[in-house]
């Protein structure tokens, strides 16, 4: 593949990923799969369009995560939300997008590491999954006060239920339940407690210091050992970290969870490479184009580090835009439309049934919005069935 078709390559799939990242709802999985079905485009640039825009999507969805769906009368809501109703949501994304590129240059150092590690180790560590999907459950299910507790193990059991009987059922469900359980639900609590407006952003030159880079490597580590095991994700290793440290503040929070979030895009590439198994969308679309050999790993390794580099500083334009606008629009207007959107996307994508799965989904995460749970709880509609999985 010449140079210059691999610069219009990442171009591309740096133009996707900003997309995406920009449009709630429109996942680089349905792009990703999308692209692996033209057959009249060659498998090795579809890999390099894929492989940019998964990172390029780490990048710029952190401006939607702040913006939308926050509420100030949110019992729980998210640090990135705290952070916008203060009026500080420039500094939650360079937080943000200083620990995702971070994580982005840590997990390209340690991939030769990690490689190392679960080729000599998987089968021990294989044997251990049941047992890490179990304990995953039940840290999900006390990580919160015991006066929750049981709205906690009604999450759990319900998008637990939701997932067993989709999964198994109906294809294409995991795009409108991810997207019912954590988009969908904030939305439409956001625009139940009628939020109206949010405060001007201030945007201007913020410090950072060298605990927001250690923490950003144990991150990293955190998501290389739960990339290994299935259905679990950036979450769960979030929640791990949790355990580990006695007291996340929100400043580390927002940067662990952006390395964590790019170096798991990252390792599911190096998971591929190794084991041939897939954790994510785009790494199932590579899979199903090209034989990932030695070549191909350092192709998309580069690929992952230059669209992460640029992705970097696009975010930073990007948020100066669409924060200023956010700013001047009715924010309930914004959350409804983007609501209904998302309707009119997943009908369109999914059908009725999926629709339906997204309604369920989003009235679930409504209770986690609600009673101030964690809403990674609802990452059970994955654990759960591929806990059955492994028990039959």
């Amino acid at each position: 593949m010449e140079a210059f078709e691999i610069i219009n390559a990442l171009s591309l799939g740096i133009l996707l990923g900003c997309f995406t990242g920009l449009m709630p709802g429109i996942h680089i999985n349905t792009i990703a799969f999308s692209f692996s079905i033209l057959t009249f485009l060659d498998n090795v640039f579809l890999v390099v369009v894929i492989s940019a825009m998964s990172v390029t999507h780490c990048f710029i969805d952190l401006i939607p995560s702040i913006l939308i769906g926050a509420s100030d009368k949110c019992e729980n809501p998210l640090p990135t939300h705290r952070f916008l109703l203060r009026g500080q949501g420039f500094y939650a994304l360079r937080l943000a997008l200083l620990g995702s590129i971070l994580g982005l240059y840590f997990s390209l150092l340690v991939s030769p590491f990690f490689i190392f590690f679960i080729s000599r180790y998987f089968s021990i560590l294989k044997s251990l999954t049941l047992y890490v999907l179990v304990i995953s459950i039940f840290l999900m299910l006390f990580s919160t006060e015991k006066e929750n507790l049981f709205w906690s193990f009604i999450v759990i059991f319900l998008s637990g239920f939701l997932g067993l009987l989709a999964l198994n059922n109906f294809q294409n469900s995991i795009l409108p339940l991810t997207t019912g359980f954590f988009a969908g639900a904030s939305l439409l609590y956001s625009s139940i407690t009628n939020n109206r407006e949010i405060k001007r952003q201030v945007c201007g030159n913020y410090c950072y210091n060298q605990q927001d880079i250690v923490k950003s490597l144990f991150g990293t580590i955190a998501s290389a050992f739960i990339s290994i095991f299935p259905a679990l994700g950036p979450n769960n290793t979030l929640l791990l970290l949790k355990k580990v440290y006695s007291k996340i503040d929100e400043k580390a929070y927002l940067t662990i969870s952006g390395a964590i979030n790019t170096a798991s895009t990252v390792f599911a590439f190096l998971v591929l490479f190794v084991l041939g198994k897939t954790r994510t969308g785009s790494a199932l679309a590579i899979k199903n184009l090209v034989y990932l050999d030695n070549n191909m790993l350092f192709l998309i390794l580069f690929c992952c580090l230059v669209a992460g580099s640029i992705s970097y500083f696009l975010a930073d334009f990007f948020a100066i835009l669409f924060f200023k606008l956010f700013s001047s629009l009715n924010y309930l207007f914004v959350n409804l439309s983007i609501f209904l959107f998302l309707i009119f996307f997943i009908t369109v994508f999914s059908g009725f049934i999926g629709l339906i799965l997204f309604l369920t989904s989003s009235a679930i995460g409504l209770i986690a919005n609600s009673s101030g749970i964690r809403r990674s709880n609802a990452m059970s509609f994955l654990i759960i069935p591929t806990i059955f999985y492994y028990l039959g």
